[in-house]
């Protein structure tokens, strides 16, 4: 039965009925693009850490972006986002983040009212080591002190807390993910390390979000090695856990944040880490995965020990920092962003282009190709 939209726009509860038998449509019958091309096209932006140190030349970035690629000609289906939206976790950093890319999606799709809810679901994102606030933790060693004698004071405890707060560090990040997205799935997202994301199988598209900063906390964090937050070792199976539909045709990518390979390499904890991870990309038959962190282009590297079939032949596709100055870059990389374009030949996506643009000042072009077999 073919059910009109405007049969169920008497309430939200109807809204949403109606929107999960349009997805459960698009997942048996595997419908090709609106637009009938053969090519599913991504904007793969990452790590600008808003609030943080933003190149002088960033002012209205999200708008040349967009002029680039219409000057180019291309028109992305996706809009993904690597992790590190935001440099401290807080709210008014997410804040910023979201006009950001509201404006670039608007202009980007020639949305000129509010982004829709089909709009929003376009935006994929996960978050990276800089969008768990590390100040919120603070409450497991700190007590503040009412009273007179006493007034707005903090008192160290003696007996500190064990991450009785760490799951708050990422409230920030989950609020403004689901007001941005319109996915009320990010109020459960700190239970599971893996979230599937099927909304695009009638783009011939499977994707895999993978939290890789699931294990954060103020002891663990970027510039602190007691221990590692990407440490896989000790995560329960059910943490882990996903059942990716492997249908005829699709292509399945991995979304996260930190490299495949990101684990303490030589340690007991990070080999059996890599091993999870080989597991997982063996097992649901991961084509490309796209992640940040690194600040660079450096994705035509195989990855060690070849796990499998998937792990040999896995396309790692990173992008540098879309905002940041100099001082928070590699020294090898400029600002910069990639498009991804993905190709079927005989019903099959199989091949993938990947165009790496560089941002200097207030200039953008595309200064690599490479064209990949999947």
């Amino acid at each position: 039965k073919v059910v009109s939209w405007n049969e169920f726009n008497k309430d939200k509860s109807n809204l949403r009925i109606a929107e999960e038998i349009y997805y459960e449509f698009c997942k048996v019958r595997n419908i090709a693009m609106e637009n009938g091309s053969d090519k599913c096209i991504i904007l793969h932006l990452s790590d600008p850490q808003f609030g943080g140190e933003a190149s002088g030349a960033a002012c209205n970035d999200n708008t040349r972006i967009v002029n680039c690629l219409k000057d180019d000609k291309i028109s992305p289906d996706f809009i993904i986002i690597s992790g590190d939206i935001a440099d401290k976790g807080q709210k008014s950093e997410f804040i910023l983040a979201r006009e950001w890319i509201e404006q670039l999606a608007k202009e980007l799709w020639n949305i000129e009212d509010e982004l829709k809810y089909s709009d929003r679901q376009r935006i994929i994102i996960v978050p990276g080591n800089h969008d768990f606030d590390i100040s919120i933790c603070a409450a497991d060693a700190y007590s503040f002190l009412f009273g007179a004698e006493e007034k707005d004071a903090f008192k160290e405890k003696e007996k500190p807390d064990f991450m009785v707060h760490q799951k708050q560090g990422f409230d920030n990040f989950i609020e403004f993910a689901t007001q941005l997205t319109g996915d009320e799935i990010w109020y459960h997202y700190m239970k599971k390390m893996i979230h599937l994301n099927e909304r695009f199988l009638n783009y011939g598209v499977n994707i895999l979000n993978f939290n890789s900063v699931f294990g954060i906390n103020s002891r663990n964090c970027e510039n602190r090695f007691d221990e590692f937050y990407c440490d896989l070792s000790k995560r329960k199976d059910l943490e882990l856990r996903c059942k990716m539909t492997n249908a005829e045709g699709v292509i399945n990518i991995l979304v996260m944040h930190n490299p495949p390979e990101d684990f303490r390499r030589g340690t007991a904890d990070g080999e059996k880490s890599w091993n999870i991870m080989q597991s997982l990309i063996q097992g649901n038959k991961i084509n490309i995965c796209i992640f940040g962190h690194t600040h660079d282009t450096k994705y035509a590297y195989p990855l060690r020990d070849n796990g499998g079939e998937y792990c040999k032949k896995l396309l790692c596709i990173p992008a540098p920092s879309v905002r940041l100055a100099a001082a928070s870059r590699t020294e090898d990389t400029s600002r910069g962003f990639n498009i991804i374009e993905i190709e079927k030949e005989k019903e099959r996506f199989n091949k993938v282009v990947v165009r790496n643009y560089e941002m200097k000042k207030a200039d953008i072009k595309m200064v690599n190709e490479d064209t990949f077999t999947i």
